[in-house]
């Protein structure tokens, strides 16, 4: 985010969500904050806006499955 790039913030934000057997992403939340609540915010709304994952069937097999992504913002040198 502009805000947090101009105030030098960085910090990784692990988010929680379900992949549905169809594809789907559900119970999208925050696992672990980053310190900064812009970070945390701008991470979960990120990974909502994703519209899913479309070959996860052949994959998961019928079976949904829970996971924890870590979304890093790092600044560069």
């Amino acid at each position: 985010p502009p805000l947090a790039r101009r105030r030098g913030w960085q910090g990784r934000v692990n988010v929680g969500l379900h992949v549905a057997a169809d594809g789907d992403l559900t119970r999208i939340r925050l696992v672990q904050s980053s310190g900064y609540a812009l970070l945390d915010r701008a991470a979960v709304r990120n990974v909502t806006e994703l519209r899913g994952i479309p070959r996860a069937a052949q994959w998961l097999e019928g079976n949904g499955m829970d996971l924890v992504l870590p979304v890093r913002y790092q600044l560069a040198d």
